[in-house]
């Protein structure tokens, strides 16, 4: 009669319940190694691929984007500075 049975703990009694929690942890730091692996390897694909290029020169290729050729395209469409193109001026009563 000195022996009590738990219930719900099967046969192992504390020792099969303390061997479940280490089998428990076991897994979760194993996955949340994964997860952190795939963390920094989705981070270092997005960095390597958000890289922006070197520009080009207006001599560049046609097929290539060329900052050169860019820069004149929106010269040509930007409007002249005018007396209607600056901001107003705070306080004068013009919107």
């Amino acid at each position: 009669m000195g022996r009590v049975q738990h219930l719900g703990r099967g046969a192992g009694g504390l020792a099969g319940a303390a061997a479940a929690r280490g089998s428990l942890r076991r897994r979760m730091m194993w996955r949340a190694l994964g997860l952190a692996i795939a963390l920094a390897a989705g981070f270092a694909i997005f960095y390597l691929d958000a890289v922006t290029p070197r520009p080009a020169s207006a001599s560049a290729p046609p097929d290539r984007f060329s900052a050169g050729r860019a820069m004149a395209d929106v010269r040509a469409m930007a409007p002249r500075r005018t007396r209607w193109a600056r901001p107003p001026t705070p306080g004068s009563g013009t919107i």
